[in-house]
């Protein structure tokens, strides 16, 4: 029995990068030799189990045949004869499939240590179609490698190409595409991973309604014609600087929408907000977002225009707009929706101002409003809770006047 260190954490040891978690492939054992050193056994598909210390998860060496659609449709087969060399070419790409053992010395059957000085993500085989959620992780890896200067071979770009058009997409779970998709979203280069599902033809099966800003085109940007898609992608890159929350990234990548189905006609004779609506959750359900995240989209889509011209708005707006985020009960809201609005100015000219004055404004409005308005004091005050509402709306729109003539 004999135990090698796998997979990312051997790549990120070589790239000098931070190894968060570790995987093990273990050769020559069974599950039963497993369970009696005490190992936990995880899952039912694969021979994976867990530490009984570390609880890191330790793999038996396995080979996989395709036999099915999808990255679920391979017939695994494991025993105490298949070596780790068998174990390591059927991974995804080269950079992958390097292992160390125990005394520090690298296996490298697919010359993976090769390509990372070539900083290239190369495919192993042509087994690399067999499973389609592989053009998610490269993709993703494309983002997190980005800032080191990566790229994707020719030849690999060709089979995820090929992988499209042979409609395995349509197998990915939306909880696959969630997760990759997150997990692209955290890194330096977000913008990345959209860029290379667009250029093998994923963008348009997976996030048709992303891509569909692509066809769109962007006069105002530094004077420039490109299209909205490519302004907004420029524009998630900028956000990268100014957060790490997923929810404000993924909801400046959607928030042109209302532009898209502008550009439609689809607003022609009907109810704008609810078109638009329905066009996100549709989006939202379909992938199985968090609610955190289909929210924020949805008010950044309908109200941030308006935080532009907050100085035009009544103090009956804006006392409205207040309620409709729902800023009363989640005030972090502000933040995050202001941040949005300064980066949205930036995706149609192209310039990027460290100052958004309407969003300092409107956040100025709503702490003035919480420090100085007493909820309990009103609610002592009234008898009923028609009055109570009543009283508070008038009390808040009045000060707000007031604060507006001297601010």
């Amino acid at each position: 029995m004999e135990v090698y260190l796998v997979g990312g954490a051997v790549r990120n040891k070589l790239l000098n990068l931070p190894v968060k978690d570790r995987d093990w492939v273990v050769t020559g054992a069974t599950p039963e030799i497993m369970l009696e050193l005490g190992y936990k056994k995880v899952g039912n598909s694969f021979p994976v189990f867990l530490h009984p210390i570390s609880h890191e998860e330790y793999a038996l060496a396995r080979i996989e045949r395709k036999i099915g659609h999808g990255y679920l449709g391979f017939e695994t087969c494991f025993d105490s004869s298949i070596s780790l060399e068998e174990d390591l070419i059927r991974r995804d790409l080269t950079i992958n499939a390097i292992a160390l053992d125990k005394n520090g010395f690298y296996i490298d059957p697919c010359n993976g240590i090769k390509d990372i000085n070539l900083k290239l993500l190369r495919h192993i085989s042509i087994a690399f179609c067999d499973d389609p959620s592989r053009i998610l992780r490269v993709a993703r890896l494309a983002a997190y490698f980005s800032h080191l200067g990566f790229s994707i071979c020719h030849n690999t770009m060709k089979l995820m190409c090929d992988i499209v058009k042979n409609g395995e997409l349509i197998y990915l779970s939306s909880h696959m595409i969630w997760r990759e998709t997150e997990k692209a979203l955290k890194t330096y280069s977000p913008q990345v991973f959209f860029k290379v599902l667009r250029e093998c033809g994923a963008l348009s099966v997976l996030f048709p309604e992303i891509n569909s800003l692509f066809k769109i085109n962007n006069y105002f940007y530094l004077g420039k014609s490109i299209s909205l898609g490519e302004s907004i992608l420029d524009t998630l890159f900028i956000s990268t600087y100014l957060t790490s929350e997923v929810d404000v990234r993924f909801a400046v990548l959607c928030h042109g929408f209302g532009i898209l189905l502008n550009y439609k006609n689809y607003f022609f004779g009907y109810n704008r907000n609810y078109l638009l609506y329905c066009f996100i959750i549709n989006m939202c359900k379909r992938l199985n977002l968090p609610i955190y995240i289909r929210n924020l989209i949805l008010i950044a889509n309908k109200y941030c225009f308006m935080i532009n011209y907050i100085n035009y708005l009544s103090s009956e707006s804006i006392n409205k707009l207040f309620d409709n985020i729902d800023v009363w009960r989640k005030p972090y809201i502000l933040d995050k929706l202001c941040l949005i609005c300064k980066l949205i100015n930036f995706s149609y000219c192209g310039y990027f101002a460290n100052d958004y004055p309407q969003g300092d404004h409107f956040k100025n409005m709503f702490f003035s409003l919480k420090r100085n308005i007493c909820v309990k004091n009103i609610i002592k005050s009234c008898l009923n809770g028609n009055n109570i509402r009543n009283k508070l709306v008038s009390a808040r729109i009045n000060f707000l006047n007031n604060w507006r003539k001297i601010s």
